[in-house]
């Protein structure tokens, strides 16, 4: 269901938002007409969903869903359109990837590009610009860059995925077993919002302005730096299309384990948000907190076994800003809450609460 629009979602909950999947029986498990890629009559190309999916992510439009297989080494196309009753489909898989992709994350589309390809024509503009993700791999010293192709001059469209080119990882030993991947375009966002609508020139000159990335790398155990650029391709002086460039830098020493990597923000002593960079070392019990713009690890914080996801709760609840980091325990089945304010003292960093009683893996009982 469409939920953006308020008027129009139509809730099995009875409430304004809910999760629903159909789900039934004694563990609640979602049923086959709520998994894409379970039926191939409805692909395109009459498949089903390869084993092992585990990263997934979504470009901003909430239509192409790129899914990484990990024991494949392919990469899944799953397509939401909005006006399909039939939910998301699988359309594509891109297959010869390097072994192990892992996690995925979308390139923001610089809002220069929008603006020229709405004056273009729209959605099926042809201005040249696809949109990309970011893969990381577990068995390869690299990341790739996949692009999404909307195939909408066809009739009917046959979505699916290239993989545009791969930056090898050099700032590390080995530079193998990549997991999490986080792409901030914080700043540049900034720089768009100030201009006006429609200014071209302004938005352009945004693209100077590169987008940071991090991931969580094993061998050995690091958070990796990088950034993301785009540039115009021009013909006689005129924007015809734009394309992302990436590169690692710099990698930060991290403990063992790392596997997640999140951005978010801490309130500072000055009472603003700042943005960090939260890595998840799963085999260590700790989630470090990284300052991009001092270059440092600002806080190191120790957690329950098994630390995998991670979530945040920061704005104003009329008592002023609050900033919060939810930490979930795939060990043993809970969540910690740990305080992100750093007017507080005493508990900034640490996990002051726990929701859930921890229960142990059965076969260690």
């Amino acid at each position: 269901v469409d939920d953006r629009d308020p008027a129009k979602l139509q809730s099995p909950c009875g409430s304004d938002i809910c999760l629903s999947c159909g789900e039934s029986g004694p563990l609640a498990k979602c049923s086959d007409t709520h998994r894409a890629g379970v039926d191939p009559t409805l692909s395109q190309r009459g498949i089903t969903m390869p084993t092992e999916p585990v990263g997934v992510s979504i470009d901003e439009e909430g239509t192409a869903i790129v899914i990484a297989n990990q024991t494949t080494s392919t990469a899944s196309l799953v397509v939401n359109r909005w006006d399909d009753p039939l939910g998301p489909q699988l359309e594509f898989s891109l297959g010869g990837l390097a072994s192990g992709p892992t996690e995925v994350a979308t390139v923001p589309v610089p809002a220069v590009v929008r603006a020229l390809a709405k004056a273009d024509g729209g959605t099926c503009s042809s201005f040249a610009y696809d949109p990309g993700f970011l893969v990381t791999f577990r068995g390869a010293a690299e990341i790739d860059l996949l692009r999404y192709h909307p195939d909408c001059a066809a009739s009917p469209s046959r979505p699916f995925l290239t993989r545009a080119y791969a930056v090898g990882i050099s700032t590390n030993s080995s530079g193998a077993d990549s997991r999490g991947i986080a792409i901030d375009a914080t700043e540049r966002r900034a720089c768009e919002r100030a201009c006006a609508d429609g200014d071209v020139a302004c938005l352009t000159a945004c693209l100077a302005i590169p987008m940071p990335f991090y991931a969580a790398n094993r061998k050995p155990a690091s958070l990796l730096v990088g950034e993301v650029r785009t540039e115009l391709a021009l013909t006689n002086g005129v924007p015809t299309g734009a394309f992302d460039t990436f590169r690692v830098d710099d990698q930060v020493p991290l403990a063992a384990g790392p596997s997640r990597v999140v951005l978010g923000d801490v309130i500072g002593t000055d009472g603003a948000r700042h943005r960090r960079v939260f890595t998840a070392a799963f085999d260590s019990r700790l989630v470090f907190d990284y300052d991009p713009t001092d270059r440092r690890i600002e806080a190191v914080i120790r957690t329950g076994r098994g630390p995998q996801s991670l979530a945040f709760d920061t704005g104003d609840d009329g008592d002023g800003l609050h900033s919060y980091l939810y930490v979930g325990h795939f060990t043993d089945s809970y969540v910690g809450a740990v305080d992100l304010d750093q007017r507080h003292g005493g508990t900034f960093g640490t996990m002051f609460a726990t929701i859930g009683v921890p229960l142990p893996p059965k076969d260690s009982k």
